[in-house]
This record gives structure tokens, sequence and C-alpha cells, in this order.
């Protein structure tokens, strides 16, 4: 028994599927499905999106149904912004870019009116 962990560069079900073919260098398994690969090949040439999610569907299911693999964790993020922040950019895979933000000049000020308080500098 081993641990592992994977993050997903892009928002596809394939990105982390993929990991487990045959001759994948992220599979450590040692796991090998000749109906696995062959269904992660199809997905990947599959112009009709209904039927792309079909395979990865079956081979998600392939996967779980042999369980090469046992995930007992989920990385997850929770994120709490106000509202008069503007422009937080939230990526697919859960990576949050602050560098664009934007706020109003008189901010605090703002949040002072929306708390209900009277403004300080009045």
């Amino acid at each position: 028994m081993s641990s592992s962990s994977f993050l997903h560069d892009y928002a596809d079900p394939v990105n982390a599927l993929e990991s487990f073919v045959t001759d994948s260098s992220m599979n450590r398994t040692g796991w090998s499905n000749d109906e696995y690969d062959q269904l992660i090949a199809d997905s990947k040439v599959e112009s009709d999106e209904a039927a792309r999610y079909e395979l990865l569907y079956q081979a998600e299911k392939l996967l779980m149904d042999e369980m090469p693999i046992f995930p007992v964790h989920y990385n997850n993020q929770v994120h709490l912004h106000d509202e008069l922040v503007k422009d937080i950019v939230r990526h697919p895979v859960g990576y949050v870019e602050l560098k664009w933000q934007t706020k109003p000049n008189n901010y605090s000020l703002q949040k002072e009116v929306q708390n209900n308080a009277l403004p300080s500098t009045w």
C-alpha cells in the first residue's frame, strides 16, 4: 500500500482518468486493463460530447470496479469574498487569482454603510 496525490491541470475528467492507462508515467499502481485503455483512447477522439462523457463514465466505472486505487480524500477549498471586491478569477480546478481583483477607492466607507454603521468620516 502507498499514498499518492493528484491535482488536476485542467477541468476535464480525462485529466485524472488518463493517469491510469497502462503506459502512463502517472500510473504507479501496476494496474493494466486493455478495455480501460481503449475507452480512454476512444474518448480522446470522440467529437460528440455526450458520447465522449459516456466513454469516460464507463472508464471511471471500470476503474472503481477493479479498484487499483482507493480515494480517501478529495482536496476542497472554500472561499468567502466581499461582493464589493470584483474581478477575482476562479479557475475550474480550484485555483484563485487575485492579481486582477479590484475594490472601490472608498472601500472602507462602503463597508461601513453596508454594515448599517454610521461612517466614521461623517
